[in-house]
């Protein structure tokens, strides 16, 4: 008998507690667990301490930019974290200029916001990260207004 697979732990990095609310409704919602960080130094720590599957990281965020948190995740000595994928998540768009710089600064992908449900979960399985729940059964097209509390 096989032991069921956790599913992917994500770690979400963005400095709008209202962005975190609905990216973690999203997630939830797909089977996936996550942690959350509002700057670049707290998931630093995070991943210093916690094994994740993938980083979704905000670009623009006051302190340490999404860029600079990239270059830190790249220069780690630990390859559990320097190697981890990790998703340019930014409200900039998808022109090439964008995703060119997120892909050559360092990630793994890029994703423009607002963060849909159909879109992070293909998003997901393109990296392999797949959960084992039936997402056909799941309303993972509605997204939380931000003053709405998750109760899954």
């Amino acid at each position: 008998m096989s032991t069921p697979q956790k599913p992917p732990h994500v770690l979400c990095v963005d400095d709008y507690p209202d962005n975190l609310h609905v990216i973690g409704h999203i997630l939830r919602r797909l089977g996936y667990t996550h942690d959350e960080a509002t700057n670049g130094t707290d998931a630093l720590k995070l991943l210093e301490n916690t094994r994740f599957d993938i980083a979704l990281l905000d670009i623009e965020m006051p302190g340490m930019s999404g860029y600079e948190l990239i270059r830190r995740i790249r220069a780690h000595p630990n390859p559990a974290i320097s190697q981890i994928p990790a998703v340019a998540v930014t409200a900039y768009g998808s022109s090439s200029n964008n995703k060119e710089k997120a892909l050559n600064s360092g990630f793994t992908a890029f994703f423009p916001k607002p963060v849909m449900p159909r879109e992070l979960r293909v998003l997901m399985a393109s990296l392999n990260l797949e959960t084992p729940i039936d997402t056909q059964k799941t309303k993972t097209d509605t997204i939380p207004r931000p003053d709405e509390t998750a109760t899954s």
